[in-house]
């Protein structure tokens, strides 16, 4: 899938007619490490990973919110959440088959770590990643990102 996302971000750059200087591409939910090694290939430091969490609870809360209202046929909040639960399962691990998602190894991989669920403390933490980004040396990691830096660099 990060073939494709590649593919499609240089068929947007063709098509701009001056240089795509101070643009940004998202590319949401990669869901398996070797995505994440394709786009640090081809992009380099340029490339960023914003891993974004909530807990297990908030999770299924919100996917059975996002069923109900995509889903026309009458279903019991039981139905609902264990469709929501088999979803979060899928995403989280399915690494028996070939081309199975792998969110948790994927997700430790991120640049910066927001919280999915209070958009204040998202807004906050994408502000001080963009400061930090661009040179604010005020701008310092969290305790929770510089340890998750620490073990991903450290034998």
């Amino acid at each position: 899938m990060a073939g494709l996302a590649v593919v499609k971000i240089r068929e947007l750059r063709e098509k701009e007619t001056i240089p795509s200087f101070g643009t940004a591409y998202v590319v949401r939910q990669f869901k398996r490490p070797e995505e994440i090694a394709v786009m640090r290939r081809i992009y380099g430091r340029k490339f960023l990973q914003v891993s974004v969490y909530g807990s297990p609870m908030d999770r299924r809360k919100i996917l059975m919110e996002k069923i109900a209202s995509y889903d026309a046929s009458p279903k019991t909040d039981a139905e609902r959440e264990h469709h929501a639960i088999n979803l979060i399962e899928t995403d989280a691990n399915q690494a028996d088959e070939e081309n199975g998602q792998r969110l948790a190894d994927v997700f430790h991989l991120g640049d910066v770590f927001v919280d999915g669920i209070d958009r204040d403390k998202a807004d906050a933490t994408l502000r001080r990643f963009i400061r930090a980004f661009f040179g604010n040396n005020s701008a310092s990691p969290s305790v929770d990102e510089f340890g998750l830096y620490t073990a991903l660099t450290c034998p």
